[in-house]
């Protein structure tokens, strides 16, 4: 019978364990942890000064906002990866928000290698100048005749390629990749030959970010850390030495304060605001582990009664 006490104690004791160990990070202090963290700007492959929104693969999820995050390659350009698709990154503009990519399997050849159409999630991107689509045709029958260009990928272990304007399924050909290439680049035919295709693919294309980086920029200036919050889904600013939750540190400067008083009472009614989220927070948490230590206390009254 005492075994029986024993082994349920024993049970009970490590569900309550578990719990302890789920709840109780939810009081750390994530501002300080993001701050420590999450690096202002860092250097990624052959890219240096790259800032918020990305983020390193090894860096904490919430250094970067999500579908932000880098693949650093030693001193390889990084990559980023966007609807099953990897783009090695050519350029990072923080000040026009334009990430500069090329298709990774057409650095090596002017055929795509990967029979994925190119594709950007257009809730974080859009092409930042006028571009069209361009088809590669694979395996197409000797007789088809189309208005287009073809040219030899041996490489690909395919003889005959078709290079067609706009958007085309393979139809009776066995495999179709769809990828922009500028208006500019195209001819008046709207075609481009198979000797300049191999200069436009690795040109890489222009997609700009659609994220508001304005707070994130206060947020720097004021010496903070932007992080992305899991908790309100959003972009919020990490402060030296502060566990609060903030849009920006304290912007207050001496040579501004006649002309930035409505600015400093609008970040200091922010702070309070998100103090008051950060103090219900706890409170929350705590009232959870007051209920863990009476579970305890029941079950324990519970197995030796």
């Amino acid at each position: 019978m005492e075994f029986h006490k024993l082994s349920r104690f024993s049970s009970v004791l490590l569900i309550i364990t578990l719990l302890v160990v789920i709840v109780v990070p939810q009081a750390s202090s994530i501002p300080y942890e993001s701050y420590k963290n999450c690096a202002r700007s860092f250097t990624c492959g052959t890219i240096s000064g790259i800032q918020y929104p990305f983020s390193r693969r090894e860096d904490p999820a919430y250094c970067g906002y999500p579908g932000f995050e880098l693949n650093c390659k030693g001193k390889k350009s990084p990559t980023i990866d966007m609807n099953n698709m990897t783009y090695q990154v050519l350029s990072v503009d923080h000040s026009s928000q334009i990430l500069k990519i090329i298709r990774e399997d057409v650095m090596e050849s002017i055929c795509p290698h990967d029979f994925i159409n190119t594709t950007i999630d257009h809730n974080l991107f859009d092409y930042f100048i006028n571009y069209m689509n361009i088809t590669f045709l694979y395996g197409c029958p000797d007789s088809l005749n189309l208005h287009g260009d073809t040219f030899s990928c041996d490489d690909n272990g395919i003889d005959k390629v078709w290079v067609l304007p706009g958007d085309q399924g393979p139809g009776i050909c066995n495999k179709s990749v769809i990828v922009p290439v500028p208006v500019m680049a195209l001819g008046s035919t709207g075609l481009v030959n198979s000797s300049g295709l191999d200069h436009v693919l690795r040109e890489g294309f222009e997609v700009r970010w659609k994220l508001d980086t304005m707070g994130c920029g206060q947020c720097s200036e004021s010496n903070g850390r932007c992080f992305y919050d899991y908790d309100t889904n959003r972009t919020s600013c990490a402060c030296p030495g502060s566990s609060l939750i903030a849009d920006s540190c304290n912007m207050a400067n001496t040579s501004q304060a006649g002309s930035s008083q409505k600015s400093r009472s609008l970040t200091i009614g922010m702070t309070y605001i998100h103090a008051f989220h950060n103090y219900m927070k706890l409170l929350v948490n705590l009232r959870i582990f007051t209920t863990i230590i009476l579970c305890i206390y029941t079950s324990i009254l519970c197995i030796y009664n």
